[in-house]
């Protein structure tokens, strides 16, 4: 998965990305997380969709129209315009917003939605703000922040909305809070990685009192790490709880922890559920493979559970930020447009750059493949080979609607894929032009597979063991293989097949940094490791076509470009020159002479859907 795609499952492992959805934050590009301690890097998956950038109004089909907001004549307004807008809340009273500004170092942002004057809460840092609230009465503002340390680790503030000094509440907080009715309380959600378990925690408004109510287990990954709905009455909390293999589900909990049951479960991706005012059911934000995994929002009943689509235009809506006021007649989002196209540069220099022709595919995802071919992914999850110059392309048919995680062997005589189906989730194996399909394996949740460089076997994922494995391309029984401290499934092979490289958190502490360790690629005790490089992400970096050097996709003041690495730990240079734009995939060509880089751009804006008076 790149920052062009938003599939609810684990990135591409064979593709250097960044994310330009709801995850992508911080400067140093790594993933926005609200994670707390030991919360594994996931942050760099997750989710995002080509949308049109749409202006002004718009108007709806209906399904039946939740009570507080009329479908029939909901318009949609844009209330940024600066492109680099992220995590929405809106005041009760609906006259204020705040939101994340990202233009390099991050800062809360204060809007008055009536007359569009800003104000800046918190000065722009090095830091991740996220997970955004208003107070019930309007005067302060409760956020998460990460640590300068750790993006992957934040705390809870709170913050007068005319601005002052902010006081920390919770350390180790996963999402935005959400309220009691009478202000009192709140109630967030919490990963719990070594126990691959998401809590729910309710305490006191001042951050007092914390109490788990409710243990499930599930996936801690920043993308499904998401903000609970407090009830209208008071009676029930609900929270989004993501497991392995396409099972998501709506869980329903008293605020003393009793009554917790799975309400509504779906193998689509599901947001951040928002409460009607009537306490009839919940809006979430819902992205459908059949939409083009666009961000819409749904109706699901409480508790009957009985789930219809309520919104159906070509925007894609935040899945993580969904805000709105007291009676529902004003909701907030956030709305991402993008760009994404596959650039050539000889040698690697980007004076000598040109852009290759794919009819106007937006490109997330591109390799070497063999000596003589490339192949790259389109959004739209088509799949092409091409010449080494880019010419002479063919697209590839392979798998089905649940196909992702492209990855190529470096012979050039396979292909590699995870396709889903339903609950299941498996690695299949194509030849180079997409004939002869054989699924290799035959398990819950089979994914992430890295193919070796000379074709002969590969590596894959297994999120119900939580752990790597290995497979001959032909076919067999899989031998699980253990990397020191591995916690996710990105890794990369290294030309020769004797080594992987990939990145771990620092297992004395939840508040240190990263680090990246190179083992053997048969498993075992580590060769030798560094310490993560600002701005990388959390995809580990890319051998050179020798095995000597190392690449890495940096952000750094405002735009991405590619960095070598003279060996693990070694003195840092930076490759091409880009002075904009963000990276979503590059590869070198196998003899080292040409550098294939898919290159994109972000816009986020803050949207208001507003019901007719």
């Amino acid at each position: 998965m790149t920052w062009l795609q938003q599939k609810p499952k684990i990135a591409t492992p064979v593709a250097e990305t960044q994310r330009i959805d709801e995850t992508i934050g911080g400067p140093s590009g790594a993933p926005e997380s609200t994670s707390g301690p030991k919360k594994g890097p996931y942050g760099a998956m997750a989710l995002v969709v080509l949308v049109a950038a749409v202006a002004g109004i718009a108007y709806y089909t209906k399904n039946r129209p939740p009570k507080g907001l009329n479908v029939q004549d909901l318009r949609v307004e844009r209330l940024t315009r600066n492109g680099k807008a992220a995590t929405v809340a809106l005041s009760r009273d609906g006259e204020k917003v705040a939101y994340v500004l990202r233009d390099g170092e991050q800062s809360v942002i204060l809007r008055q939605v009536a007359t569009g004057a800003e104000t800046q809460l918190t000065a722009p840092e090095m830091v991740s703000y996220a997970g955004l609230t208003f107070s019930p009465d309007g005067s302060s503002l409760y956020y998460t922040a990460s640590s300068k340390d750790n993006q992957l680790y934040s705390y809870l503030y709170k913050i007068p909305v005319q601005g002052g000094q902010a006081t920390r509440l919770v350390e180790d907080i996963d999402t935005a809070v959400s309220f009691s009715p009478d202000g009192k309380r709140i109630a967030f959600v919490r990963g719990v990685p070594d126990k691959r378990e998401i809590n729910l925690v309710v305490s006191n408004a001042d951050g007092s009192g914390l109490k788990v109510i409710a243990r499930k287990p599930g996936q801690v990954y920043s993308w499904s790490l998401i903000a609970p709905a407090w009830s209208p009455d008071g009676n029930t909390i609900v929270f989004t709880n993501y497991q392995a293999t396409n099972r998501r589900y709506l869980v329903a909990v008293a605020p003393d922890g009793s009554g917790l049951h799975d309400f509504y479960k779906s193998h689509d991706e599901l947001g951040r559920p928002q409460w009607l005012p009537d306490g009839s059911g919940v809006l979430v934000p819902v992205r459908e493979g059949n939409l083009g995994e666009r961000g819409q929002l749904w109706r699901v009943d409480f508790p009957s559970a009985k789930a219809e689509r309520v919104t159906n235009d070509p925007r894609d809506y935040s899945v993580l930020w969904l805000g709105r006021n007291h009676d529902a007649t004003l909701l907030a989002s956030v709305e991402t447009t993008i760009t994404g196209d596959l650039w050539i540069l000889p040698n690697g220099e980007t004076a000598s750059e040109r852009q290759a022709t794919t009819s106007g595919a937006l490109i997330v995802y591109v390799s070497s493949f063999g000596k003589d071919k490339i192949l790259y992914e389109a959004r739209d999850g088509r799949i092409f080979t091409a010449d080494l110059d880019g010419g002479n392309p063919k697209q590839v048919k392979l798998g089905g609607q649940g196909l992702h995680e492209v990855s190529v062997c470096g012979d050039g005589k396979h292909i590699v894929y995870t396709e889903t189906t339903g609950e299941t989730e498996d690695i299949w194996r194509v030849d180079a032009d997409g004939s002869n399909p054989v699924q290799l394996t035959r398990e819950k949740s089979a994914s992430s597979p890295n193919c070796a460089p000379d074709g002969s076997w590969l590596i894959y994922w297994s999120d119900e063991e939580h752990a790597h494995y290995r497979i001959p391309i032909e076919g067999g029984a899989p031998t699980k293989t253990s990397f020191p401290n591995a916690n996710s499934p990105y890794l990369r092979i290294s030309p020769d097949g004797k080594s992987v490289i990939y990145n771990v958190e620092k297992q004395e502490s939840g508040k240190t940094p990263y680090g990246v360790i190179v083992a053997p690629a048969n498993g075992g005790t580590m060769t030798t490791g560094f310490p993560m490089v600002a701005g990388m992400g959390m995809t580990p970096p890319q051998w050179s076509p020798d095995g000597r050097e190392l690449y890495f996709n940096l952000m750094r003041h405002g735009a991405a470009n590619i960095w070598r690495m003279d060996g693990p730990g070694g003195a840092m240079k930076q490759v091409t020159d880009f002075e904009t734009g963000l990276i979503a995939s590059f590869a070198w060509s196998q003899d080292g002479k040409t550098l294939y880089v898919a290159r994109g751009t972000r816009s986020t804006d803050v949207v208001l859907l507003k019901a007719a008076k």
